[in-house]
């Protein structure tokens, strides 16, 4: 395997979660991997609870890459975290 190949690899291109290097009370952008790494899941997760209403929409882009404001995640952890409560039974995955 050469470092080429390495580039190119599959799992170079994973999501990892990674843990924020701030406090929520701080401003500051969250991208997908911290959300994944504060509620414990994956980014396809993210996207589906954004889509359904249960997260809110990103505040802007960077480039691709979609963030949020602090501010704006903030009430999401206040009120107890995942609002899963939020999506609809019959579309949440069993």
């Amino acid at each position: 395997m050469t470092s080429q190949d390495t580039l190119t690899s599959p799992q170079s291109r994973r999501r990892r979660a990674r843990a924020p290097l701030m406090t929520l009370d701080q401003p500051g952008r969250l991208y997908v991997a911290h959300l994944m790494h504060l509620f414990q899941c994956s980014h396809q997760t993210i996207y589906s609870r954004v889509a359904q209403g249960a997260y809110p929409r990103p505040d802007g882009y960077d480039g691709k890459r979609p963030f949020w404001h602090t501010s704006t995640l903030l009430p999401l952890f206040r009120s107890g975290g995942d609002r899963t409560e939020a999506i609809p039974r019959e579309s949440r995955r069993k």
